[in-house]
């Protein structure tokens, strides 16, 4: 199968190799996420630096967002349909997180909405660090623009 002819328009995010790779580490960065959201706090060193907890916060959605941003791979047109989506998706992750520690009084934890808005700055800086860094325009992208499609030319630019 030769993926450079044009019989095959549109890529797949299944046949980049590195894909499942990524969605297991988006997975696993998901889930390291909640696990150290809903552990006690006294299970966690103290460090007497003014705004580490959200500097952490911030350090652990940009990562996050990156991760969420890199598994939709290089398409301009897939991201424009779906970045506000994914960003909202992981905002509001990050909101649930926080209602959970303020929820459940035995993890001497308590809801913040300031580390709510240090999730939702860091998955906005790692969604766009994502496409700054490493934008491109896809095959597809051509391909969708000649074929004179409902796409416009704003599809094809870097957020």
């Amino acid at each position: 199968m030769n993926l450079n002819s044009n019989k095959y328009p549109l890529n797949s995010s299944f046949l980049n190799p590195h894909s499942l790779l990524t969605k297991i580490l988006l997975c696993l960065c998901v889930i390291l996420i909640a696990l150290l959201s809903l552990l006690p706090s006294r299970d966690f060193p103290s460090i007497p630096i003014s705004g580490i907890d959200k500097a952490v916060h911030f350090i652990m959605y940009f990562v996050l967002g990156y991760l969420a941003a890199l598994t939709f791979g290089f398409c301009p047109v897939r991201w424009r349909r779906n970045r506000f989506w994914v960003l909202l998706i992981i905002i509001t992750y990050g909101y649930w997180m926080e209602y959970l520690q303020g929820l459940f009084p035995s993890l001497h934890r308590s809801f913040s909405y300031a580390d709510v808005l240090a999730d939702g700055l860091g998955a906005t800086a790692g969604i766009f660090f994502r496409l700054r860094k490493s934008f491109q325009t896809c095959r597809c992208a051509h391909l969708l623009k000649e074929e004179k499609t409902l796409v416009t030319d704003n599809d094809f630019q870097a957020p």
